[in-house]
């Protein structure tokens, strides 16, 4: 496996091209596929964001559960 960048940048550039592969998959009616590529876009952008240390916090609202959860920067996202 790759070592992941630690470069901010590399981060926002590959978020770009996800954006990119959302738009042309909306654009084939490919709704499903469209979505995992955002996803990723996202989640690219906030380690970009991580990567600089401009964020310390990050808090998501659950609409099923109608509440706030949040994450830091010591927590893994995958296990928030």
């Amino acid at each position: 496996m790759a070592k992941e960048s630690r470069y901010w940048k590399d981060w926002l550039d590959k978020a770009e091209k996800d954006l990119q592969r959302v738009e042309k998959r909306l654009k084939d009616g490919d709704i499903e596929d469209a979505a995992f590529h955002l996803q990723q876009a996202i989640e690219k952008y906030l380690k970009g964001y991580y990567t600089v240390g401009t964020i310390k916090k990050i808090c998501f609202w659950d609409d099923e559960e109608k509440k706030e959860w949040c994450v830091t920067e010591e927590e893994d996202l995958y296990n928030a």
